[in-house]
């Protein structure tokens, strides 16, 4: 005659299974936890303004910025205003032209093509000689550019 099967859940076997199955999952959830990257916190300058800038309590409010330092944070991320070097055209190479608006590869090739077929431009507008550049695209480079 045979023996009836015990029952696992019965026994103290459902008791050790409990325990490991219940320590892999807080081992697991405080493993996530610890190795999570922190946050750094925002520097003064990476504060995004408040949206709801006309309330007349925004200055009561913790953590809102008066018009003084609102002022400040504004200064400190604004860009460097020291203009961009002007590029010549005349000895830029194609590379450098490229950097130019409105001026892509083919464009840049043909300025240098013509100055060295024509000799260097007198003045920026005479690089509307340039097949495929005309007045607009000229006026779009005249504050980044120069003919010396």
């Amino acid at each position: 005659m045979a023996t009836p099967k015990q029952d696992w859940t019965t026994s103290a076997a459902k008791w050790i299974a409990v325990g490991i199955l219940g320590s892999a999952s807080i081992t697991g959830i405080v493993w996530t936890i610890a190795s999570r990257p922190q946050p750094t916190p925002p520097t003064r300058a990476e504060v995004a303004p408040d949206p709801v800038a006309s309330e007349p309590d925004r200055a009561a409010r913790p953590g809102s910025l008066d018009a003084g330092a609102k002022a400040q944070v504004q200064a400190e991320t604004k860009p460097d205003p020291t203009p961009p070097r002007l590029i010549n055209v005349n000895i830029a190479s194609a590379a450098e032209l490229e950097l130019l608006p409105g001026i892509g590869p083919t464009l840049a090739a043909r300025i240098v093509a013509d100055r060295e077929a024509n000799g260097p431009f007198a003045s920026l507008d005479d690089v509307a000689r340039v097949r495929g550049i005309g007045p607009r695209t000229v006026d779009k480079i005249r504050d980044l550019a120069m003919a010396r």
